[in-house]
């Protein structure tokens, strides 16, 4: 399965796309930050000159360097948590999925903001999940952001159209995200790249579009892809159905 989500980001978005991760200040108040995700997992909470298992990974410092120089002195009041981008803000575990994905840390709850892959250990591959990715990432946040957020409130909401860009990390090319899935077989990593296809096709980034955003992805290989019956980017379902024949294709 994650062959033929490796192909379907191949054939759509292209080697060479990268996520980029957004902070925005309110408007009216700019004590009003909005870290919206974009689908980029790998953003880290790592120190700079070190690494998370996620390669040349974008980093939180990053955002926090941006956000002083753009608003120097400035005290946080809010963090807003904007995760809307596809399914529940909250994010979502399948319920086929066991659950001992999150304890031996082989799976994390799929959602567009979160930090290290909502790793405790954000150098080890196989490190404890949360069920609340979005909400860690804020804490992450927070903490990044130092005495200027001391009492900042976390919530989770959709940023304004009128809010103000003041930060921007881009994450590594897809080639590099799909080499480390496919070589360990990072689920997470999987999952992300699944609803990125879905919406680059026009579909709404969920786990009930990816059988037909995988069809489109993929009409242009003249694959056979009879049969086909994605349930999710990763594998992890057993519902999940696609025939010996096309893998081989």
């Amino acid at each position: 399965m994650k062959l033929l989500t490796a192909a379907a980001a191949l054939e759509t978005l292209g080697p060479n796309y990268r996520v980029t991760t957004r902070v925005y200040a309110d408007s009216k108040d700019p004590s009003i930050l909005y870290l919206v995700g974009a689908g980029d997992v790998t953003l880290s909470r790592t120190a700079p000159g070190t690494s998370s298992v996620y390669r040349n990974a974008p980093k939180l410092a990053d955002l926090v360097r941006q956000i002083a120089s753009k608003a120097p002195g400035q005290t946080i009041s809010q963090i807003v948590l904007d995760s809307t981008l596809y399914g529940s803000p909250n994010g979502e575990y399948q319920n086929v999925w066991d659950q001992r994905g999150l304890t031996e840390g082989y799976m994390s709850y799929v959602s567009a903001l979160q930090v290290d892959g909502d790793r405790a250990n954000p150098g080890s591959k196989d490190s404890a999940r949360s069920k609340d990715p979005v909400t860690k990432a804020g804490e992450y946040f927070k903490q990044a952001l130092g005495q200027s957020a001391t009492a900042a409130v976390i919530s989770k909401g959709v940023a304004p159209a009128d809010a103000v860009e003041i930060a921007s990390v881009r994450s590594a090319p897809l080639s590099t995200w799909i080499d480390y899935m496919l070589v360990v077989s990072d689920n997470t990593l999987a999952e992300a790249i699944a609803r990125l296809v879905s919406l680059e096709v026009g579909q709404d980034g969920s786990f009930a579009s990816l059988t037909r955003a995988y069809q489109i992805a993929l009409e242009g290989t003249r694959i056979n892809l009879t049969g086909l019956k994605v349930e999710d980017g990763s594998g992890l379902s057993r519902f999940n159905q696609v025939s010996p024949a096309t893998i081989n294709e």
